[in-house]
C-alpha cells in the first residue's frame, strides 16, 4: 500500500505586476523563476505583451483596464502576498489601478522597476507614464531605477560619480523609502551599484565586470528584492543579496538565438552568502 503524502510545504506568495517578452528574456517569465528559486509562490499578473526579440520591440499589446482590475481582484479573494513587484506599467491608466490597489491593500513591501524602454533601447510606455509613474513612488518601499530612469524620474541632466547619491536623495523625496540605483550605465564604475534607504546608504561592488548585454538583468534583481523582503530580510541586506545573486548569474549567462540570458538558479540556502557585497559609504 502506498504511503499517503505529507501535508505541502506552505509558500509566501509574491504579486509580480508587469509585461510578457515573449523572446524570454524578461518580464514577467523571468520574475516567475527567480521568485520560484527563493522558495516562494509566484503570481503573475500582466499588464502588456512586448512583442519583440533581441533586435527591438515590433509592438505593444495592452491587457484592458477592466482585465488588469480583474487579475488583482480575483488573487486577492485568495492570497495575502508578502510583497509586490512591480514592473512594467505602459500606460497612466495601468499606474492608476495598481496605484489604487496598493491603496485598498497595504502590502508589506513593494518593489518598483520602473521600466520605461526595452534592453535593445524601444520605448515600451505611452508618453504620459512618466507623470503618471511620480503618483506610485510614495507607495513603494524600493525603487530600482537605472540610470536613464533615474535621469528622468528625478530628473537630472547627468548622474557621475559625484553626484550619485545627490540625485538617489532627490529620488527618495518623491516618496519611496529607498533607492536602489544599477550602475550599469555608469562609465566611471561600471557594475557599481549604490543603495539608499532612510539614513543608510552603501555602494554595492561587482565581483567582476561584465561588457556583454545580458537581458533581463534589472527585472531579476527588482524581483529578488522583493522576495528578500518578503522572506522578512532587512533593506539593507535584500540588497546585498540581490547584488550577490546578480553577481553569480551574470557569471552563468547562456545564449539562444541573438541574445544572452540569464540562468536563473537561486535557493533561499544560496542567497544568504551576501554581506562581502556590501561596502559602507560615507
Amino acid at each position: 500500500m502506498s504511503k499517503s503524502p505529507g501535508p505541502a510545504s506552505l509558500r509566501t506568495p509574491i504579486l509580480l505586476i508587469g509585461g510578457l517578452d515573449p523572446s524570454g528574456g524578461a518580464g514577467l517569465t523571468l520574475d516567475t523563476a527567480v521568485a520560484r528559486g527563493l522558495g516562494l509562490h509566484p503570481l503573475p499578473v500582466l499588464t502588456t505583451l512586448a512583442i519583440q526579440n533581441t533586435s527591438g520591440v515590433v509592438s505593444r499589446a495592452d491587457v484592458s483596464a477592466n482585465d488588469l482590475q480583474q487579475q488583482l481582484a480575483t488573487l486577492k479573494t485568495e492570497y495575502a502576498v508578502g510583497g509586490v513587484k512591480i514592473g512594467l506599467l505602459p500606460t497612466a491608466e495601468h499606474i492608476q489601478i495598481v496605484l489604487g490597489w496598493l491603496k485598498q491593500n497595504q502590502p508589506p513591501a513593494v518593489v518598483l522597476d520602473p521600466v520605461m524602454a526595452s534592453g535593445s533601447g524601444d520605448t515600451l510606455v505611452d508618453p504620459d507614464q512618466l507623470s503618471a509613474l511620480k503618483d506610485l513612488m510614495s507607495w513603494v518601499t524600493i525603487l530600482t531605477p537605472n540610470v536613464p530612469e533615474a535621469m528622468a524620474l528625478a530628473p537630472a541632466t547627468s548622474i557621475h560619480a559625484d553626484n550619485t547619491f545627490e540625485v538617489m536623495h532627490a529620488l527618495q523625496a518623491q516618496g519611496p523609502r529607498g533607492v536602489y540605483l544599477k550602475g550599469g550605465h555608469l562609465t566611471a564604475s561600471p557594475g557599481n551599484d549604490f543603495f539608499l534607504f532612510d539614513d543608510e546608504s552603501c555602494c554595492l561592488l561587482p565581483t567582476q565586470v561584465h561588457s556583454r548585454n545580458i537581458r533581463g538583468t534589472g527585472c531579476a534583481l527588482a524581483t529578488h528584492l522583493a522576495c528578500s523582503l518578503a522572506l522578512g530580510a532587512s533593506p539593507l541586506d535584500a540588497a546585498a543579496r540581490a547584488k550577490e545573486f546578480m553577481n553569480r548569474e551574470l557569471s552563468k549567462a547562456y545564449a539562444s538565438g541573438q541574445g544572452l540570458y540569464l540562468q536563473i538558479s537561486d535557493s533561499p540556502e544560496a542567497s544568504e552568502a551576501a554581506a562581502a557585497a556590501v561596502s559602507p559609504h560615507d
